[in-house]
Formats: C-alpha cells, sequence, structure tokens
C-alpha cells in the first residue's frame, strides 16, 4: 500500500466514524374491533399508540381502552400505552387443589402497588436496553478508533520514510548542536507516540 493508498483509507474510516447512525423504526398497523385502524411499535407498556384518520394523519390514540380485532385489550393515556391484556382462553374449570398453607399468611398487594411495580419494571427494562443499545455503539467506536490509530501510525511511518531533499537543520544558538535530517526527526516523534 502507497502513501496515498493509505491516506484514502484513513479518510474513509474517519468519514464513517462520524456517520450518523440509521436507526429504522418499523411500525405495525393493526385494526380495532370498530375498523379503526391503529399504528405502534410495540404493544408494550410505555410505548406510544396512534391512530390514523381517514386522511392517513397520525394522531395519538384517545385515552380509554381499545380492543384489537384479535381481542387483545390496551389501555392508553395521553397516547401512551399504560396496560396490554391479551385474550385469554378460557380453561375448563377444574376442582381447586387444596391449599397446604393458610390463607394468612399469604401477602395482599393492592392493583395500585401492582401497577406502580410494573410501571417500575417496565422503566428499568426500557434503561437497560438504552444501556445496552449505548454499550454496542461504543464498542464499535472504539475498534473504529483503534484502526484509524493504526492507520495514522502507517501514515506517519511511510512519511518518515520518504526522502527529503535537502535535510532540516534544527537551528538554534548553541554553536555546538549538531544538524539532523528530516528522516531523524520523523523517526524521533513517531518513537516520541510509540512510547506514550
Amino acid at each position: 500500500m502507497n502513501l496515498n493508498e493509505a491516506i484514502e483509507k484513513l479518510s474513509g474510516l474517519v468519514s464513517k466514524f462520524n456517520a450518523e447512525p440509521t436507526t429504522e423504526q418499523t411500525f405495525i398497523d393493526a385494526k380495532l374491533m370498530d375498523g379503526t385502524i391503529i399504528r405502534y411499535e410495540s404493544l408494550e407498556v410505555g410505548m406510544p399508540l396512534l391512530v390514523i384518520d381517514e386522511a392517513g394523519n397520525e394522531l395519538p390514540a384517545p385515552d380509554g381502552e381499545h380492543e384489537l380485532e384479535d381481542g387483545t385489550k390496551v389501555t392508553v393515556e395521553d397516547g401512551i400505552i399504560t396496560e396490554v391484556a391479551t385474550k385469554e382462553e378460557e380453561a375448563p374449570e377444574e376442582e381447586e387443589a387444596p391449599i397446604e398453607q393458610p390463607m394468612a399468611a399469604v401477602e395482599s398487594v393492592s392493583k395500585e402497588d401492582f401497577e406502580t411495580l410494573k410501571n417500575e419494571v417496565a422503566d428499568l427494562k426500557s434503561k437497560f436496553e438504552e444501556f445496552s443499545t449505548t454499550n454496542e455503539t461504543l464498542s464499535a467506536d472504539n475498534i473504529a478508533m483503534k484502526e484509524i490509530v493504526k492507520e495514522t501510525f502507517s501514515i506517519v511511518e511511510k512519511l518518515a520514510n520518504v526522502p527529503a531533499e535537502n535535510p532540516v537543520s534544527v537551528r538554534s544558538n548553541n554553536p555546538f548542536k549538531k544538524t539532523i535530517s528530516r528522516e531523524q526527526e520523523l523517526e524521533n516523534l513517531i518513537n516520541k507516540f510509540k512510547n506514550k
């Protein structure tokens, strides 16, 4: 690889590193029992739910409970899903097994406490996914930066091997100081960076 090819490769790596990441969002269209078309990215608590009007405009879904054609029920507040209940198949009634522990030992949890806990779990799940995505991005950036640094040192080493027409002299008021060549000066710089 010559110097020009190395410089082109480095500039390609830098432009690829600086490029904005593209994130594709995939939305799903579905119908409610009344025929209204809705659009969502995921039927999960905390995700937006949109309604498509006759003109094709996306609007936040109205507050309340909405039932999809498949029987899934979704509760929405301010256009955000607050609860998802899938259609449960009715199981044949079976005789209840005898309870070995007395009922007094079981703690009761209020609906509000359960909803609070459910929202906190959803929030933690969202934050974990965010951290995972950030970690993957940083890892990819780290690999890209290592490649850029490697190519940069390759270019500097190639530049150091280019013969100079006239040697560079270091000027100093000291008459005893030696004159060094351009090649030696570049080699000193490379060694200085390698030792860091």
